[in-house]
C-alpha cells in the first residue's frame, strides 16, 4: 500500500469526525423513532462536538500538519457545492421519493416526532384504513389513523436536523454537508492506495461527473449513504493497513448506522464480516475480538434494537417493497422493459444507459481493476471494492423504474464511485512507469465527462412552481378541503398536495378516486374545493362529478423539467435510450367549488 498519512494526530482528528458525523445521524434517528425530535437536543450535541473537533484541530496544530493536496480537495469540493447549490430547487413536492422524504423531515421538525395527522387524513383513514396512503404517496396509516413515513428514518432525521436550522434551505444544506463529507473521506480512502496526484484525479472525476451534480439536487437517500458508506470504507483500509481494532469498529459502526438510511446495509455487513473471517484464517492479527467488549455489544445491540424498531413502526412497508422486488428479480419475475423480463435484456438495457450517461467505462475499468489486482491476491486493496459487491447485482437487475436519470439512484452511492477509484488505481498501476501516459488517459476521462455535466448543470427542475403554489393557496381558508387532481401541476411526480399542507397549512389531499367524494364527511369542512387541469376533466365528466362544480378561478403554472418521452413497444412501455432534454412545462386548469 501507498498509505500517505503516517501522522497519527491527522488519523485521529479524521476518525473522531467521522465519528461525530455517525453520531449525529444515530442519534437524530433514535430521537425521531423515540418522538422526541427537539432542536435543543441536537443542536448541544452539534455544539460540544464542534468545540471537542476544534480543540483538537488547533491543539494539535493540524492545519500545518495535513498535506496540501487535502486543503485542495476541501477548496475544491467546496466550490462544486456552491455551483450544485446554485440551481437547485427544494424538491418538496409530493408523488415521487424525494417529495416523501422531504415532507416526512418537515413534519418530523414541526410535530418532533413521525407520527401526524390532519382533519382530512383522519377522513381518508376512514376509507382506506391502516396500511399504505394512497392520497398520502409515501406514509402509511397506523392502526390509529396517524400517518407515518414507509421511508427509513436515517435520511429524514437527518433532513429535519438541517430543516430546523435553515427553513427549506436546509434541505439543501444538508445534502452540501454530506457530499463534502463524502468528498473527505473519498479522498482519504485514495490516498490509502494512491500518490497525492492519483488521488486528487479521482476526486475530480466524481466531481464532473453527471450522476452527482444532478442527485445532489435531489431529497433522496443516497446523499446521505455516501460520506457513511466511504467514512466505514475508510476505517476498513486503515484497519488492514495497521490492524488497529478501533478502525475495524468504526467500519462496523458505519455499515451498522447504514442500516437507519438503505437496506443495502444489511448485504455490505454480511460481506464484511465474511472478508474479515477470511483475512482472519490467514492473519492471527485479524480478529472480531473487539466484539467481546461489553461496551462495544452494547453499542451494536442498541442499534439493532432502533432498527428494529423503526422497521415494526413504519409498518415495515418499505422493506416489504424492497423484498419483493429482490425476490421477483432473482425470481425473473422483475419489471419488465420493452421488449423482455430476461436478465440477458435488462442488463444489455442498463448497459445502454451507463454508456450513455458515461459511466459505463469507468464500470469496466473499475471491475478490471478489482479483477487485476484479485489475480495478484492483494487481498487488502480489493477489500473495499468486495464489501460493496452486493450493489453490482443492479447492473443486471436494478428493480427500479426504467426512466432516467432516474434509475441511475441505484448506482450513484456505490457502484460508481467505487469504480472512478479502482479505474485510477489501476490506469496508475498499468501505467506505473510511463506517467505521461497515465495522465493523459486520466485527462481524456476527466474531459469526456464535461459535455453531459455542462448540459444540466444549471437544470433546476421545477424553478419557481412553490411560489406559484403560495399564490393558490391564498385562495383557501385553513378550514376548507382541497381536493388535487394528480396532473394539476402537470406532472404526477410533483403534486402541489404536500406544500399546501405542510407549508401553508391547508387540508390539501391527492384526489383518486371521485366516489371518495361521497365517503367523507363534508360537513367538517366550510367549503370544498377542487383543483383540476383543463386536459384531465374526462374523469369528472365521466364520474357525473363534473355536474356539481363551479368555476371559482384559472390558475397557471410553468416550470422546467427534463423531458424524455416513453415509447411503447411491443405492448409494453420503456423510457427510449436517448438524453432528456430541459423543456418548458406549463399547465393551466381551474379552482372549482362543490356546490
Amino acid at each position: 500500500m501507498e498509505y500517505s498519512d503516517t501522522n497519527s494526530e491527522n488519523r485521529a482528528f479524521f476518525h473522531f469526525t467521522g465519528l461525530f458525523f455517525l453520531g449525529l445521524v444515530l442519534v437524530s434517528s433514535i430521537l425521531a423513532i423515540l418522538g422526541i425530535f427537539y432542536v435543543e437536543i441536537i443542536f448541544l450535541y452539534i455544539t460540544i462536538g464542534i468545540v471537542f473537533l476544534a480543540r483538537l484541530f488547533l491543539k494539535n496544530k493540524l492545519f500545518s500538519k495535513i498535506e496540501r493536496h487535502f486543503w485542495v480537495i476541501s477548496l475544491a469540493s467546496f466550490g462544486f457545492i456552491l455551483l450544485f447549490s446554485a440551481f437547485s430547487t427544494p424538491t418538496i413536492f409530493s408523488g415521487r421519493d424525494q417529495g416523501s422524504y422531504s415532507e416526512a423531515a418537515i413534519r418530523l421538525s414541526q410535530n418532533h416526532k413521525l407520527e401526524f395527522s390532519t382533519p382530512v387524513s383522519e377522513e381518508f383513514f376512514k376509507i382506506y384504513g391502516p396500511g399504505k396512503a394512497l392520497d398520502f404517496p409515501g406514509f402509511n396509516y397506523t392502526k390509529k389513523g396517524s400517518l407515518v413515513t414507509s421511508f427509513p428514518v436515517g435520511y429524514i432525521s437527518w433532513l429535519a436536523v438541517f430543516y430546523s436550522f435553515f427553513g427549506l434551505a436546509g434541505l439543501i444544506v444538508a445534502n452540501a454537508a454530506a457530499f463534502f463529507i463524502f468528498s473527505i473521506f473519498f479522498y482519504l480512502l485514495a490516498r490509502v492506495y494512491l500518490n497525492k496526484m492519483p488521488a486528487l484525479i479521482s476526486c475530480f472525476l466524481l466531481f464532473v461527473s453527471f450522476i452527482f451534480s444532478w442527485f445532489f439536487k435531489f431529497t433522496l437517500s443516497e446523499n446521505l449513504a455516501l460520506p457513511i458508506i466511504f467514512f466505514g470504507l475508510y476505517q476498513l483500509a486503515l484497519y488492514l493497513e495497521n490492524w488497529e481494532k478501533t478502525a475495524l469498529f468504526s467500519a462496523f459502526l458505519s455499515f451498522s448506522v447504514l442500516l437507519f438510511v438503505k437496506t443495502e446495509a444489511l448485504g455490505f455487513l454480511a460481506v464484511l464480516a465474511i472478508a474479515i473471517y477470511l483475512m482472519s484464517r490467514k492473519n492471527e492479527k485479524v480478529s472480531f475480538s473487539f466484539l467481546k467488549n461489553k461496551k462495544v455489544t452494547a453499542i451494536f445491540l442498541v442499534i439493532l434494537f432502533f432498527y428494529l424498531w423503526n422497521i415494526f413502526f413504519s409498518g415495515g412497508d418499505y422493506y416489504k417493497t424492497i423484498g419483493k422486488a429482490f425476490f421477483h428479480a432473482v425470481s425473473g419475475q422483475g419489471a419488465r422493459i420493452a421488449s423482455s423480463s430476461n436478465l440477458f435484456f435488462e442488463f444489455w438495457y442498463t448497459t445502454k444507459i451507463l454508456a450513455l450517461y458515461n459511466l459505463l467505462g469507468f464500470i469496466f475499468l473499475g471491475i478490471c481493476g478489482f479483477a487485476y489486482f484479485l489475480s495478484k491476491k492483494e487481498y487488502k486493496k480489493i477489500a473495499p471494492f468486495f464489501v460493496l459487491l452486493p450493489t453490482f447485482f443492479y447492473l443486471f437487475q436494478p428493480s427500479i423504474s426504467d426512466d432516467h436519470p432516474w434509475m441511475l439512484r441505484r448506482f450513484v452511492f456505490s457502484v460508481f464511485p467505487i469504480c472512478v477509484l479502482y479505474s485510477v488505481m489501476f490506469l496508475d498501476r498499468s501505467f506505473k512507469k510511463r506517467k505521461c501516459s497515465f495522465y493523459l488517459l486520466t485527462f481524456l476521462l476527466l474531459l469526456s465527462n464535461l459535455p453531459l455535466f455542462m448540459l444540466h448543470i444549471k437544470t433546476s427542475e421545477n424553478n419557481g412552481m412553490l411560489e406559484k403554489i403560495g399564490s393558490i393557496s391564498k385562495n383557501f381558508s385553513e378550514k376548507d378541503l382541497v381536493l388535487v387532481d394528480q396532473k394539476a401541476t402537470g406532472d404526477g411526480f410533483s403534486m402541489m398536495t404536500g406544500p399546501l399542507s405542510f407549508l401553508y397549512g391547508k387540508q390539501a389531499v391527492y384526489f383518486i378516486n371521485p366516489d371518495d367524494i361521497s365517503r367523507i364527511s363534508l360537513e367538517k369542512f366550510e367549503h370544498i374545493y377542487f383543483i383540476v387541469p383543463n386536459n384531465n376533466l374526462s374523469l369528472y365528466k365521466k364520474s357525473g362529478l363534473m355536474e356539481k362544480l363551479a368555476p371559482i378561478k384559472d390558475y397557471s403554472i410553468s416550470t422546467i423539467r427534463l423531458d424524455i418521452q416513453a415509447k411503447k413497444n411491443g405492448g409494453l412501455i420503456s423510457s427510449p435510450v436517448e438524453l432528456p432534454i430541459e423543456k418548458d412545462a406549463a399547465v393551466s386548469g381551474k379552482i372549482y367549488k362543490l356546490r
